[in-house]
């Protein structure tokens, strides 16, 4: 009972937290977005932990179930504080979008914890939510253009917890896991700092760094399941490159 709870608590919270950001704004909005975010995460954790399969997977999902929930409502959070003053309709839609990305984050977890060897749709859609809500959080990060330190800092911070969910189904001890996810964010970090002395918009910083984040959770995978050869290395290295060249290249993406 409690689980099924915490379960529809997920939307429920992303829905009045969501809506709430729309009614202040501003810096108020920032902090209600911060909060409905840290509510909603904890709510996905219960969920997760009350699940019949979870002591047996604990070691390696246990405190990563809220991150992808709770950053995603928090992302949009934000995005609402910043859009204030738009186009009341984006403003009454973006709280419904919130309920739906994270009722299906908390919907494909479940079939993560389910599964013994997580794969399919359940997984590809949770790559999918990682990576959209990465590219909002770097991309808002990137466009306050404070002190790097504040920046790197952030942003090496958030990818390290994207990254745990990505590499947490890896046959791998926890430990190792969360070094490599570590070095991720390191080196997240280190570009945002670059990022910083680039006069470019926010979204070709964001677009930047998720591609760079794509393409190291991907080399790492290969690394943590034992599948890493010069092929998938290539491989890459190649949509690495490509991707930044069509970044720079794409006409309406220039400052």
């Amino acid at each position: 009972m409690l689980r099924h709870v915490a379960g529809w608590g997920v939307p429920s919270l992303a829905l009045v937290g969501l809506f709430a950001v729309q009614l202040v704004g501003g810096l108020l909005g920032v902090l209600v977005a911060l909060v409905a975010g840290a509510l909603v995460g904890v709510a996905a954790e219960v969920h997760g932990r009350l699940h019949p399969t979870f002591a047996q997977v604990a070691d390696r999902f246990a405190y990563t179930l809220w991150i992808l929930p709770g950053l995603l409502v928090a992302a949009l959070g934000l995005g609402l504080a910043s859009l204030e003053g738009a186009d009341p309709a984006i403003l009454r839609i973006l709280p419904l979008v919130g309920v739906g990305l994270s009722g299906l984050a908390v919907i494909a977890q479940e079939r993560e914890l389910a599964s013994e060897e997580p794969s399919g749709w359940p997984r590809l859609l949770l790559s999918l939510l990682t990576y959209i809500t990465a590219f909002a959080l770097f991309t808002i990060v990137y466009q306050t253009k404070v002190r790097s330190l504040v920046t790197a800092t952030s942003i090496a911070t958030l990818s390290i917890l994207l990254s745990l969910i990505m590499l947490r189904s890896a046959p791998s001890p926890r430990r190792r896991t969360v070094l490599y996810a570590a070095l991720i964010g390191l080196v997240i970090g280190e570009v945002t700092w670059a990022l910083n002395y680039w006069v470019v918009l926010a979204l070709v910083g964001g677009a930047v760094l998720l591609l760079m984040f794509y393409v190291l959770v991907g080399l790492v995978e290969g690394i943590l399941h034992g599948e890493l050869t010069r092929r998938v290395l290539i491989e890459y290295c190649s949509v690495g490159l490509l991707g930044f060249l069509l970044i720079l290249s794409t006409g309406p993406w220039r400052p």
